[in-house]
Parts: structure tokens; C-alpha cells; sequence
């Protein structure tokens, strides 16, 4: 699988909405960098790319379970996940919820979310600008300049899953007042641990 797109039920992506983009009782943390908000990130450092604030909600780190979000969002959304679309669903490393705010500045620095083996979902909590731009080039090839292989437009509802070693970033929106997702790294069944 290179790059897989769908959409969940309308059901389950009506109540994300409304819990990660409505509710105003719903924890948000503001976050100072998009591309740095782990210690594992590997993030280029290119011409033309910027880090930019936005706020956060941690909801799995280590497979362990860090927020009451995953009993009243995540769940139900991760197991229709694993029960309808074709993939290799297993351990999770990270799953976070993240807000960006309008801002015209340029998308988020090349990057990828962890330096090893490992899927990335991310999951579009409400219609938004601001694509995700997946490159065609990947993590240890130490590229000078990346190049864009496909744009992900934000739809509520839609998820794009790829090789979580493809280059990626993310981009601010400038139409709408937010963009919400939920960025999910993931390791496949057949995840072969080092001796």
C-alpha cells in the first residue's frame, strides 16, 4: 500500500466533529511547534518551510492510553477502522488530536513522524483548507529538496494512511478558522522488533 484514502460512516465522523471541533469543554494544549511536538520527529530543515504554534491533545504515547478522549472519541473510530478497511492495523505509538489555527505562512517543515518502520493515519475531523502534502521522498535519503508526490485536501470525515518513512507536511489553513485532525502512527501486525 502506497497511499490510501477513505471516509468513515457519517455517524462516527458527525460525533468526532462535534466533541473536537464544537464541544468547548474539550482540553487543548497549546504547542509551539507543529513538526517538534515529539522527541522522535525528524524533521528537514528546507528554504520555504516554517514551523508554526497550534494546539494539541495527547491521547495514546506508547500504546499507553494518556486521555479519557480515547474511551469517547478514539475507540469506536479505531475499531471500524480495523474491522473495514484493508490494512495492517496493530500496536499504536502515538495517536493526537491536533488544532491549527488560521495563519498564512507556509506549510509545516518536511518531516517524518518517527525514525523507524511505522504507519501514519490522518484523520480530518471537519471540512478545512490547508492540504497535507505527502513527498515522494523518504526517510534516510537525506534530501537536499523534497517533491511533492500528492496533496490530501482536509474533509471532514476522510483519512489518508501511508508509509510512515514518506516526507510530510502540513499546512495552516487560510479560508477557514481551523483545521482538526487526528494523527495516528501505528505499527503494522508484522512489526519485526530488533534483537
Amino acid at each position: 500500500m502506497s497511499i490510501q484514502v477513505g471516509y468513515i460512516p457519517r455517524d462516527i465522523s458527525d460525533f468526532m466533529y462535534e466533541v473536537l471541533c464544537r464541544d468547548n469543554t474539550f482540553p487543548w494544549f497549546y504547542q509551539e511547534q507543529t513538526s517538534f511536538y515529539n522527541g522522535t520527529a525528524e524533521v528537514l530543515q528546507l528554504d520555504g518551510y516554517e514551523e508554526h504554534p497550534y494546539f494539541a491533545h495527547t491521547i495514546v504515547t506508547d500504546n499507553q492510553i494518556k486521555s479519557n478522549a480515547y474511551d469517547i472519541v478514539f475507540d469506536k473510530f479505531w475499531k471500524w477502522m480495523v474491522k473495514n478497511v484493508d490494512g495492517d492495523f496493530g500496536e499504536l505509538i502515538r495517536v493526537r488530536a491536533a488544532k491549527t489555527m488560521k495563519n498564512r505562512v507556509p506549510p509545516t517543515q518536511p518531516h517524518v513522524d518517527a525514525p523507524f518502520g511505522h504507519w501514519v493515519m490522518i484523520y480530518y475531523c471537519d471540512n478545512s483548507d490547508g492540504p497535507t502534502t505527502i513527498y515522494k521522498e523518504r526517510y534516510g535519503e537525506n534530501p537536499e529538496n523534497v517533491r511533492p508526490k500528492q496533496y490530501i485536501d482536509p474533509e471532514k470525515g476522510k483519512y489518508v494512511i501511508f508509509d510512515g518513512r514518506m516526507y510530510h507536511s502540513g499546512n495552516a489553513p487560510r479560508k477557514h478558522s481551523s483545521r482538526t485532525i487526528l494523527n495516528i502512527n501505528y505499527y503494522g501486525h508484522t512489526r519485526i522488533l530488533p534483537s
